[in-house]
């Protein structure tokens, strides 16, 4: 009886050993790196050298890394902060052995002390990668709001591989100016208008991602950059905007008068804006001969551009506006006569 008992304990420990070593987990060790070089390579033009890899005081480029297994499920994901976009940040995830998506998402955050402050793009439902959204935060940000995404499929096996990721701009970065805007005392707003939208991306199961695009009918309902004169007393003002990419958008400057009046400067203009193309947009209001001379570019592509322009954008300040040849308005009336 005790020779059966004995054997008995002794096959019930053999199938509890077995279904606890089914159970464990084995974790490797996998180092991952990321290099965020390639986000900002393609956008060659700036006005001031520098400034678009380029951080104020109390920001950096945060580096998220995010693993997901078949299921789309995820397993380890890490953070680093670089001060430029020429650093590589490394990562040591603890993964099982099989098969996965890593995602590499980049953009610029304000830092106090250890803790995010401001923040241009909200990461969402990360846990999930069919679920998972990066939307606009609705700051302007210019440059710093450039966003780099790269995911890449990665298997794990005993042999410890590395894995280097480059994300790339997920987007396109409009360069836009307004020149000579004290040239009339009539205006109160120059705009860029423009008919399309896009302030969030989705995630697909298998790492993809997808802008989402709103379109009210085609109607203007949204800028992409505005002005006001009486708001500096520089000659002309400048920005980057960064945008998500969108097939035909149809653009237009227009003026704001000081009752409140919009009035169109230029015809539309369709710009499809793909990622990681450089757009240039500029007008200026030029009075000769007591003529109005619109001079305006939109959508002039700038990759491998080293200027856009030919002037300078920072001409004599002129505060004597009420020396204008003619009010704006009365300037377009004159030009549509002839």
């Amino acid at each position: 009886m005790k020779k059966i008992l004995y054997s008995l304990i002794a096959i019930l420990a053999m199938v509890i050993s077995s279904c606890s070593n089914d159970d464990i987990e084995v974790l490797h060790s996998v180092n991952i790196k990321v290099n965020p070089s390639k986000v900002i390579s393609t956008f060659t033009y700036e006005y001031q050298p520098g400034e678009l890899e380029s951080f104020p005081d109390g920001y950096k480029l945060r580096v998220r890394l995010l693993a997901y297994d078949t299921k789309g499920v995820l397993k380890d994901s890490a953070t680093q902060y670089l001060t430029n976009y020429g650093s590589i940040a490394g990562y040591n995830l603890k993964l099982e052995e099989g098969d996965y998506t890593l995602v590499a998402i980049t953009d610029v955050v304000g830092i106090k002390g250890n803790d995010v402050n401001l923040e241009y793009w909200h990461l969402k439902n990360r846990e999930n990668l069919s679920e998972t959204q990066l939307s606009d935060a609705g700051l302007i940000g210019g440059q710093h709001k450039i966003l780099g995404i790269e995911s890449k499929n990665f298997t794990i096996d005993k042999t410890n591989k590395e894995c280097i990721l480059y994300p790339q701009a997920v987007g396109a970065l409009c360069y836009v100016v307004f020149h000579n805007i004290h040239q009339f005392p009539d205006v109160k707003q120059y705009s860029l208008e423009m008919t399309k939208a896009s302030d969030f991306l989705q995630f697909n199961g298998s790492g993809e991602w997808l802008p989402s695009v709103k379109n009210n009918d085609g109607s203007f309902d949204w800028y992409l950059a505005y002005t006001e004169p009486e708001e500096t007393e520089s000659y002309g003002t400048y920005g980057y905007y960064f945008m998500l990419p969108m097939p035909n958008v149809n653009f237009k400057f227009t003026y704001d008068d000081t009752n409140g009046v919009s009035h169109d400067l230029t015809q539309k203009s369709t710009v499809s804006l793909e990622a990681g193309v450089e757009y240039g947009f500029q007008i200026e209001l030029v009075v000769q001969n007591n003529q109005l001379q619109i001079y305006s570019t939109i959508g002039e592509v700038l990759n491998g551009s080293a200027k856009a322009h030919t002037h300078s954008l920072f001409g004599p300040v002129q505060k004597n506006v009420t020396e204008t040849t003619c009010y704006v308005k009365d300037c377009i009336n004159k030009n549509a006569k002839k």
